[in-house]
């Protein structure tokens, strides 16, 4: 993590925007020191959900400021598929209460909900692997089906193969939805 790169570039957007180290700070639950030790490349672990949080609040892509993107905020489809994400999250939840439920039964949904959501999460963090791990190991997949597959259909068995177990656990979580609710219900 190079703590200098990422100093300047919080403090060149933030002067950018024209705001104050107060204002981060303030905005992140930090003193305003913690904020001008980033910006000058004093604190040197700077912590995931913090370097996320300053992102946020000025509105950047966080890959940005780790240096690992040339972008420094969202293309216009990220920010769209975001916003529209947040916005069926939402309207889970609230039609969850729409829905004359018991309060237990809501909280019952609300939990298997966010249960499907870490699975879902393990999925994505698998996928980031497997993409990775594919580039290590595309040309031996390549020699062993060429002659049989294109190369788009073997990247896609060797994705099925890396994530099949996660995918499963998921389909079973959800295939056994209803035992789940009838064995929360008697609790």
């Amino acid at each position: 993590m190079n703590i200098e790169l990422i100093g300047s570039r919080i403090k060149e957007r933030r002067l950018e925007l024209g705001i104050t180290l107060q204002e981060v700070a303030e905005a992140i639950d930090v003193n305003k020191s913690t904020i001008q030790r980033y910006e000058n490349g004093k604190i040197k672990d700077i912590k995931t959900p913090i370097i996320e949080s300053i992102a946020s609040f000025l509105n950047v892509n966080p890959l940005w400021l780790l240096g690992k993107a040339e972008n420094k905020t969202h293309s216009e489809e990220y920010e769209l598929s975001t916003h529209l994400m947040n916005l069926h999250f939402k309207s889970i939840v609230k039609w969850s209460e729409d829905q004359f439920f018991t309060e237990k039964d809501t909280v019952i949904i609300r939990e298997h909900f966010w249960d499907l959501l870490l699975r879902y999460k393990q999925i994505i963090e698998g996928f980031a692997n497997a993409k990775h791990a594919w580039e290590h190991s595309k040309e031996t997949y390549r020699q062993l089906y060429i002659d049989r597959l294109t190369d788009k259909e073997i990247k896609e068995l060797f994705l099925k193969n890396e994530l099949e177990y996660k995918l499963d656990s998921a389909s079973d979580w959800i295939k056994a939805f209803p035992q789940w609710i009838t064995e929360k219900e008697e609790n």
